[in-house]
């Protein structure tokens, strides 16, 4: 095993990073590779990847188009996609509504103030086990998604 900055390198490989956009090198120093087999390029984990690499295959176009994102991580979407939107919940926020704190809007996936046919893309990550009707957060996503729409989780 290597060494970094005092941590075993548990397992690294070469490949390609869709966040990138080209060849890097993975590393993980940890056993919960969910979080942290990072590219050493732009530090993506996992399911960033797996997120840009679906909606990559499934919607080439994507940069074109209203793209709404649940709780983004990464700014990968929004720097790459000129239609793009997200948002977040805040409990004590009202629904729609910018919080005053941080300058993001408050959205409930379960009671989404968009119109009906708004998104062509409707994407989110580590949102469908923080929720307690997880079937009315995907009524509101397919309600928000216009016809032929991608609703990726």
């Amino acid at each position: 095993m290597q060494k970094v900055e005092d941590k075993d390198i548990l397992i690294q490989n070469s490949g390609y990073c869709p966040i990138c956009e080209r060849q890097s090198r993975f590393e993980s120093t940890h056993v919960w590779l969910r979080d942290f087999y990072v590219c050493k390029t732009c530090g993506s984990c996992p399911r960033q990847r797996a997120l840009a690499m679906v909606l990559q295959q499934l919607q080439p176009n994507w940069r074109k188009l209203l793209v709404h994102e649940g709780s983004p991580c990464i700014q990968y979407f929004s720097t790459h996609c000129k239609k793009y939107s997200s948002s977040y919940y805040f409990p004590n926020v009202p629904n729609g509504s910018i919080d005053t704190s941080s300058g993001k809007r408050c959205e409930n996936f379960e009671d989404l103030t968009y119109p009906d046919n708004t998104f062509d893309v409707f994407m989110h990550q580590d949102v469908l086990e923080h929720v307690f009707h997880p079937e009315k957060v995907m009524k509101e996503a397919m309600r928000v998604l216009n016809p032929g729409g991608l609703h990726i989780f």
